[in-house]
């Protein structure tokens, strides 16, 4: 049986796999990478002594997604009505919130639990499949 991660081990790789959706789920997970790898960061009792590289880690790939979903932002700004654009804007707002709430409640079960696994991957791909739906939409309203 393998050993139980610490929190802040937990905390740390998951900021790491959100930062890495950040991109395909347009922006929608970055919000709690920011989140928990800053708290990773911010962690005074390691584990393992990764954590801090995790977060900062997290914080970087945030960034690089930040510059390449702006591209995008500005393409829906320019491209559909303005009303259109804050709706979806608004969606990803919404989006952003609950992935939050999940990645703060996952970190507060048990991770041996088959419940917060299938939260995780629940939330997960409910945050790409909204993220994905937000890029199809503006994609097809430029195209038209």
């Amino acid at each position: 049986m393998a050993p139980i991660a610490s929190p802040s081990d937990r905390r740390a790789r998951l900021a790491v796999i959100l930062a890495l959706l950040g991109y395909p789920s347009l922006g929608v997970t970055l919000p709690a990478a920011v989140w928990l790898g800053a708290s990773a960061l911010r962690q005074q009792r390691l584990a393992s002594g990764a954590e801090p590289v995790m977060g900062f880690l997290a914080l970087v790939i945030a960034g690089l997604d930040v510059l390449f979903i702006d591209q995008a932002l500005r393409s829906l700004f320019g491209a559909v009505p303005v009303d259109a654009a804050l709706i979806s804007l608004a969606w990803g707002v919404a989006l952003s919130i609950a992935v939050v709430a999940l990645a703060a409640c996952v970190l507060r079960i048990h991770p041996e639990r088959s419940g917060a696994l299938l939260a995780t991957r629940a939330g997960l791909v409910a945050s790409l499949g909204g993220g994905g739906a937000m890029f199809v939409r503006l994609v097809l309203t430029i195209n038209s």
